[in-house]
């Protein structure tokens, strides 16, 4: 491990395993590298303070085990429904080629007020080529129907193998009315109330932020706060005393959270959310 002032990496080829919805038990090899870039913007104005920080991360991952027929065939039966994510790898193929990029940007005023915008954007070549899925009776009976057996559909390759989106956007105030601290934020950002040791996910935070399982199933050493998605909101906070402090929030939407689309490795359906396009009965 390196680490400096503006650029740290961090290297690390754990062994990553995964349970498809009780349905079995495979293995895959993962590797992720990552690099951060923090800068600092000089203004002649001493009240004025803004950074620039950037991460890049490359992370890779193969499938190390072949299908096991018992529990993702590739017939019209029980398991037609829930065995692309496995039958579109084969053993030894990638199942992430992934590079990401997360930009954000603060800019503060005398400490009290300040602006932070940030951003998201990722690549992945395994989800913008064909893949390995022979399907079932020579291809004819497939959930997708606007893609081939051996393609993934434009929803799950927009998901998973290239996209770029806004994270954070809003402005915040501190204020100090009858001595009490208060601060006001509006825009887009997470909100959580509490904090764990292991897990951001606990408590009331279930219900404040949704997460991206896509991320945190495709990306080693991803953040927190790269998991959670951030709303549309309005919050306060009052520190009333040094013992004593009062929260509230307002969300403007509700969001899902973002999980594998069909045919991904880490699906658990063919059918459903991203994806998803037809149910097979028969």
């Amino acid at each position: 491990m390196k680490k400096s002032s503006r650029t740290r990496q961090i290297k690390s080829f754990p062994l990553a395993r995964h349970v498809r919805n009780a349905i079995g038990l495979l293995l895959g090899g993962v590797g992720a590298i990552g690099s951060v870039y923090a800068v600092g913007i000089e203004t002649e104005n001493p009240d004025i303070k803004m950074s620039w920080d950037n991460t890049f991360k490359y992370s890779a991952g193969w499938r190390v085990r072949g299908v096991d027929t018992n529990v993702a065939d590739n017939s019209i039966g029980p398991q037609a429904n829930t065995n692309d994510g496995d039958l579109n790898f084969k053993n030894g193929a990638m199942i992430s080629n992934r590079v990401d990029w997360l930009t954000e940007f603060d800019l503060r005023y005398k400490k009290d007020f300040g602006l932070r915008v940030s951003g998201a954007a990722w690549y992945d070549e395994v989800y913008n080529r064909s893949n390995d899925n022979a399907g079932a009776l020579g291809g004819v009976l497939v959930n997708s129907i606007t893609a081939r057996y051996n393609e993934f559909t434009d929803a799950t390759r927009n998901l998973h193998g290239r996209k770029a989106e806004f994270r954070d956007v809003f402005v915040y105030g501190n204020f100090a009315p009858n001595d009490m601290n208060v601060n006001v934020k509006a825009g887009q950002f997470t909100q959580l109330y509490g904090e764990t040791l292991f897990f951001g996910y606990n408590g009331i935070a279930a219900a404040q932020t949704p997460l991206d399982l896509v991320r945190a199933l495709s990306v080693p050493n991803s953040q927190f706060k790269e998991i959670a998605m951030p709303v549309k909101q309005l919050s306060t906070q009052i520190q009333i005393n040094p013992n004593l402090s009062v929260g509230a929030y307002y969300q403007f939407e509700w969001k899902k959270n973002s999980i594998p689309g069909a045919g991904s490795y880490f699906s658990f359906a063919d059918f459903a959310d991203a994806g998803g396009e037809s149910l097979i009965l028969g």
